[in-house]
């Protein structure tokens, strides 16, 4: 019995705490962390060469799209209601027939 008790200390001298065992190092960053302006259709990040800025906001080029029909926009062919983007045409087509432009959202006029 004096052989396993010694036997028994020596291998929870070696052994090791769970703690130990488990623990794994997090994941190392990245020494580049890319800082700069997101698309608020897509939330990518938006390069300069496909930015486009409409009343202050910020898209990327193939985002500024026609809510309607998904045509893609340009800064001289767009109209924007209550933060859509509509292609001209469509613009008219879904609120200047009425004459109220809130009344082709549903919502209650005064």
């Amino acid at each position: 019995r004096g052989n396993l008790s010694s036997a028994k200390a020596v291998f929870e001298q070696n052994a090791k705490p769970e703690e130990q065992v488990e623990k794994k190092e997090p994941p190392k960053k990245s020494k580049f962390q890319v800082k700069g302006d997101r698309c608020s259709v897509c939330q990518k990040l938006v390069y300069l060469t496909e930015k486009l800025i409409a009343d202050k906001v910020i898209y990327h080029k193939n985002c500024f799209k026609c809510s309607h029909c998904k045509k893609v926009l340009s800064l001289g062919n767009y109209a924007a209601l209550e933060g859509k983007l509509y292609c001209k045409p469509h613009f008219k087509q879904l609120f200047a027939v009425k004459g109220n432009y809130s009344s082709g959202f549903g919502t209650k006029t005064p």
